[in-house]
């Protein structure tokens, strides 16, 4: 009977220790949280303070670092991405006007820094033009991954671009036209390795095949302007472009006048 009454008071006694312990660990879990909480606190303060709640560290100055159309553009750039000054330089959200800024069609890339204590410095890869669309005139332009610019908001006018036609012109900025992709790399590899070529015009009306109106060495041999019809093709372009340039040099020498050239036929370059 002592026995049975000494086991139910150790089991009562051990019930009660681990009760014991398990409201300390209650209680000290409770106590981490709320210290937890004060350091959050005291440093979103701090941080406030010291940053985002800081009148020094006002935006007050924009830099704009490109090469091309956006150079010395500042306010209109900001217009375009809502970003406006006053604000405090690290309440701003870096990420989303880099965003905003590579959504502009003629920007491929851009990086966004502050530059304490005032300034706030953009880094801008833009786009680079390599044919308008359609026409003299057109409002587009595309460069080398065929994606559509807006020619006021590029280079263009102070480039001698080629013009692709044989699309239509309902054209979003921004978009890319897949469709062209053969045409500008025919254009990438003459203005890679075939300087003295020309390219003026290149249409794609007829399936299969590019039409070009190009000229040759325009400065030693005269402005004469060549018609030439070649594959709308992905490959074989430095091949065609080389028997291409063979072939008006020995009609040249020859004094032969012919100036359209076929390079349809495979091999060979038809003059007539």
């Amino acid at each position: 009977m002592a026995e049975s009454r000494k086991t139910s008071e150790e089991t009562a006694n051990g019930r009660s220790g681990r009760g014991t312990s398990r409201r300390r660990r209650i209680l000290l879990s409770i106590l981490v949280l709320a210290a937890a909480g004060v350091v959050a606190a005291a440093l979103l303060l701090l941080r406030r303070e010291l940053f985002t709640g800081n009148p020094r560290l006002v935006l007050r100055d924009i830099r704009v670092r490109s090469t091309g159309y956006w150079r010395d553009r500042e306010n209109r750039l900001c217009e375009r991405i809502g970003l406006k000054k006053g604000v405090n330089l690290y309440a701003l959200d870096l990420k989303m006007f880099r965003r905003r800024l590579e959504s502009i069609p003629g920007i491929a890339s851009a990086e966004v820094f502050r530059v304490p204590p005032d300034t706030l410095e953009v880094r801008i890869e833009e786009r680079i033009p390599r044919a308008v669309l359609g026409n003299p005139r057109s409002p587009f332009v595309i460069d080398e991954h065929c994606v559509v610019i807006p020619r006021r908001e590029s280079i263009a006018e102070k480039l001698q671009l080629p013009i692709v036609n044989g699309i239509p012109l309902r054209l979003r900025p921004g978009a890319t036209v897949p469709r062209l992709q053969n045409a500008v790399d025919l254009i990438m590899t003459t203005l890679r390795g075939f300087p003295d070529i020309r390219i003026l015009q290149i249409s794609i009306d007829r399936a299969g095949f590019l039409e070009l109106r190009l000229t040759y060495r325009e400065n030693l041999l005269g402005k004469t302007l060549y018609r030439v019809i070649m594959p709308d093709r992905e490959t074989g372009n430095t091949f065609r472009l080389s028997a291409l340039q063979s072939a008006i040099i020995a009609a040249h020498r020859r004094g032969d006048t012919r100036t359209v050239f076929d390079l349809s036929y495979e091999g060979q370059v038809v003059v007539r």
